[in-house]
């Protein structure tokens, strides 16, 4: 009975020690399979790391190569003489790339990428080596779409450039400026002195004397108006914020339109400017409604001795803040203005670098609405092209509404007009706080 025991346990030591070694051969066998595909996990590593290295080899090298094609170009002047055919071709490739690069869904004649390659290449090749040629065939091959040309794209701003400045008067950086809420703006003045006074004895009789009288200037509010239109499809496939670039420009010019006004407006649906007063009957002896002016002594020419003349007669409770106004052609020939012995006769401190720019010790402001001293090369003669004195005193500008735009998409199908308004108003208020000067003898 014990030895019958002993076999069954024997029996059933041998069955788990095999069930074991069949766990251990299973194991061995797993651990083999992760080493395998872990070993080949590592080698399709290695390889695309090789391919990496060599994509960006292959991308070094052909930077490499654009950059000495265009040295090459620089130093063969490739372009300078190029024909009328080849200005052409390359015209109308850049104008189909463009539109290309510009709208979705567009694309470029196969046949005009094919003529503009060979433009290309045949223009370079008289000029360049062997070498440089192979290299630029190669490079240029971008320009096929199918090998690759639709995926090389130039980089582009999404903002418009502005590269031209246009001149103005800044007129509200010196004149008073009010915001009104009626059709005009009104205001009572006193300019009159009385007619008599003097000494009187204890028991002498007082008789009456002259009584001043108010005067009441009135400006009146003017509309100007912009309305530039635009294309639905314009504004939606755009790649720039057509709407907010219209903005910007239409402000500009209606800008530059009321200061131009402010300066030389007739008064007759706009502001009335400083340069359109009638002038003093005599120099010295107030008039409402008008402005004294100075004359320079000779004819369409600047002097010395009456620009400062020009400056004096304005009274001292002006001078404070009083400034030039003149076009910067004629600050350039003012201070160009001297002597006998070539000595310059106005304030030196204008040829200081970076100082503020002086004449007499004042400030001189550029308005581009004043009137030309010179024009076609002739000087002018009775032009109004520099004035002087205290803006803020003497001129206002009545704002009633600011810069309104109403957008309208029904009227011109299938164009969206931008109808743009304001409505201001401006003129002299003080007539001995500005003096205009006159190129005449």
């Amino acid at each position: 009975m014990l030895d019958q025991k002993l076999d069954q346990i024997l029996d059933m030591t041998a069955k788990v020690q095999a069930r074991q070694d069949e766990i251990g051969k299973k194991e061995a066998e797993k651990d083999l399979a992760i080493k395998q595909l872990t070993d080949q996990i590592t080698s399709l590593a290695q390889e695309k790391q090789d391919e990496k290295i060599k994509t960006d080899s292959d991308k070094k090298a052909l930077e490499d190569s654009i950059k000495s094609i265009e040295a090459e170009i620089k130093r063969t002047g490739l372009g300078n003489n190029s024909s009328k055919k080849e200005n052409s071709v390359v015209y109308k490739f850049k104008s189909e790339f463009a539109n290309y690069a510009r709208k979705a869904g567009k694309t470029i004649d196969e046949a005009l990428i094919n003529e503009y390659h060979s433009t290309i290449v045949d223009s370079f090749a008289e000029h360049a080596s062997v070498e440089s040629r192979e290299v630029l065939i190669k490079v240029l091959s971008v320009d096929s779409n199918p090998d690759g040309g639709y995926l090389v794209f130039p980089e582009k701003n999404p903002n418009v450039q502005n590269i031209r400045e246009f001149e103005t008067s800044p007129m509200r950086s010196v004149a008073t400026v009010i915001t009104t809420i009626a059709e005009s703006y009104e205001e009572v003045i006193d300019d009159d002195e009385s007619e008599s006074g003097g000494w009187v004895s204890e028991r002498e009789e007082r008789k009456d004397t002259g009584t001043p009288q108010f005067g009441k200037l009135v400006f009146a509010t003017h509309e100007q108006y912009a309305q530039p239109l635009v294309t639905q499809k314009m504004l939606d496939d755009s790649s720039i914020n057509i709407e907010s670039y219209l903005s910007g420009k239409t402000n500009d010019i209606v800008t530059r339109t009321e200061n131009t006004a402010f300066v030389s407006g007739n008064g007759a649906g706009k502001p009335k400017g400083f340069l359109s007063y009638e002038a003093w009957a005599a120099n010295g002896s107030y008039e409402r409604g008008k402005l004294e002016q100075i004359k320079s002594g000779t004819n369409g020419a600047y002097v010395a001795d009456t620009i400062k003349t020009l400056q004096n007669s304005l009274k001292g409770r002006y001078q404070a803040k009083a400034v030039f106004m003149g076009k910067r052609d004629d600050w350039g020939r003012i201070i160009l203005l001297k002597d006998g012995q070539g000595n310059y006769l106005l304030d030196p401190r204008s040829f200081k670098n970076g100082d503020t720019l002086t004449l007499l010790g004042k400030p001189f402001v550029f308005a581009d609405d004043m009137q030309a001293s010179v024009v076609s090369g002739s000087p002018v003669t009775g032009a109004l092209s520099l004035s002087y004195g205290d803006f803020n005193a003497g001129y206002i500008i009545v704002d009633r509404f600011g810069l309104r735009v109403l957008r309208d998409p029904y009227t011109s199908k299938p164009y969206v007009k931008f109808y743009t308004t304001k409505r201001v108003g401006g003129g002299v208020k003080n007539f001995e706080a500005i003096k205009n000067y006159k190129l005449s003898a």
